[in-house]
């Protein structure tokens, strides 16, 4: 279940009302902002409440429906808490880097994903073990490098959602996703454009506790989703198999009083 969304005030506690000095601003976030005050611009905590759930609630129903989300942070105050808490909701994530065509040019990102699974398991299986410790060393960098770009995305089909840190710092991730058709939530600050995401979430993007507060409540909602798909899968398997067997009880059953039928036809014959 999500659970229980910060208040206005849990909200300001954690500094998510900090936007941009005011030299700084995106015009088209100017809906977002309550004020200006001592040359930097407060965001509207009421709408950022309001705007949260729905983000929420509109991740954990795709996600309920099988829905593949995507986290993405790769600025410093948000890498870790992406990788946590991407990893908690059984999503997929990019926290470190985001290669171009991330999205858009697969066979790439197959071939590097090939890659490192077949380094890993060579390395798992002592196909190395004959190599120079220098060799070794080697071979152990280029799977921590290819884990760090690509270990999040590991298992990824056919993403639908985008959850941005900061589209602004991401605008690459986010154009890729569009053109895919992809829809987008984004944590967004006063200095960045809103046009290209789908559920805006105004927030201070250059804080740990603010990133935190609000990508730890997308993380629950994208779980709670996930659970969800997994129970109807699991459901949806039981009731196949226990259809099956209705099926072959059935034809046996048909079968047995089929025989038995044709042994009573044979002794009347006989009779006769």
């Amino acid at each position: 279940m999500i659970k229980t969304l910060p208040s206005t005030k849990d909200l300001f506690e954690a500094g998510v009302h900090y936007g941009h000095p005011a030299n700084k601003w995106h015009p088209k976030m100017g809906q977002y902002i309550y004020k200006q005050m001592l040359g930097v611009h407060i965001i509207d905590l009421t709408q950022t409440e309001e705007l949260l759930k729905k983000a929420a609630n509109f991740l954990k129903e795709e996600s309920s429906k099988g829905a593949q989300v995507v986290f993405v942070g790769t600025k410093r105050q948000a890498s870790e808490i992406v990788k946590i808490e991407a990893e908690r909701a059984k999503a997929f994530y990019v926290c470190n880097r985001w290669i171009g065509g991330m999205l858009t040019n697969v066979a790439t990102i197959r071939a590097n994903l090939k890659k490192l699974s077949g380094l890993r398991n060579r390395l798992n299986s002592g196909d190395f073990d004959s190599y120079t410790k220098k060799e070794k060393n080697s071979i152990k960098k280029q799977i921590s490098k290819l884990e760090s770009i690509y270990g999040g995305i590991e298992g990824m089909t056919h993403p639908s959602i985008l959850v941005v840190v900061d589209p602004k710092k991401e605008m690459t991730a986010v154009k890729e996703a569009k053109k895919l058709g992809m829809r987008v939530v984004a944590l967004t600050d006063t200095n960045a454009n809103p046009e290209l995401v789908d559920y805006v979430i105004p927030a201070n993007t250059g804080s740990i506790r603010s990133i935190d507060v609000v990508i730890s409540v997308l993380s629950d909602a994208v779980m709670s989703g996930v659970n969800t798909y997994l129970e109807k899968k699991a459901e949806a398997k039981v009731t196949s198999k226990e259809d099956v067997k209705i099926s072959e009880d059935s034809k046996i059953n048909e079968s047995s009083d089929s025989k038995s039928d044709s042994k009573k036809l044979k002794s009347e014959t006989q009779k006769n």
